[in-house]
């Protein structure tokens, strides 16, 4: 949903199965009925051509409140990778298991023909504590690999530089390298535990 979008999550639990799943939502104000739906048919079709290995399963659910848009994804029990490293990183070997399913996860959405955009600890979701099991979700700035961009005021660090150097309100042209440079940073910050800016 692109850059300024503002996700709030709500565990909930089915009241039949007495499942735990999350409710994700954005506010009406901060993004179009289009934007949410692209996410959301994103996030369901990858999720579904995935069969439950490293990309989050998003659920057949969705609704819009009084002012909120709201889809329904499985549960990661151990939260996203930020919540789970510390100022040294997570060492070695957790970063391995990490590294090696979040690189299936790529490559099956470059498969696709899909550049994920937003490869960071925060979208990286957790479901064994000891790391064997991780799923890439959040597809909000997903796009094909090859569509025209507009480059706004993108600060974060894990920005691939090539991106950093179009000027503002200029077209760029999005390219898998761009997911495999913010690969990059993200196990750099695991192995270290160093917090960018």
């Amino acid at each position: 949903m692109g850059e300024g979008w503002f996700t709030k999550v709500f565990l909930v639990e089915h009241r039949k199965t007495r499942s735990e799943f999350v409710l994700k939502g954005t506010p009406k104000e901060s993004t179009t009925t289009e934007e949410f739906l692209r996410e959301f048919h994103f996030s369901y079709a990858l999720g579904v051509r995935a069969g439950g290995k490293f990309i989050v399963k998003t659920f057949d659910i969705l609704f819009a409140a009084e002012n909120c848009y709201f889809f329904a994804q499985e549960f990661a029990q151990f939260g996203d990778l930020s919540a789970n490293i510390s100022d040294i990183g997570i060492g070695e070997i957790y970063t391995k298991k990490v590294g090696k399913q979040l690189a299936s996860a790529l490559v099956f959405l470059h498969e696709q023909e899909i550049v994920h955009r937003d490869v960071k600890l925060d979208n990286v979701l957790i479901f064994s504590s000891d790391f064997s099991k991780i799923k890439l979700g959040d597809f909000g700035s997903s796009c094909r690999q090859g569509s025209s961009l507009t480059r706004f005021n993108e600060w974060v660090p894990q920005t691939p530089p090539e991106i950093l150097n179009v000027p503002q309100d200029t077209p760029y042209s999005v390219q898998f390298h761009h997911d495999t440079w913010q690969f990059g940073i993200l196990l750099f910050l695991c192995l270290t535990g160093i917090t960018l800016i």
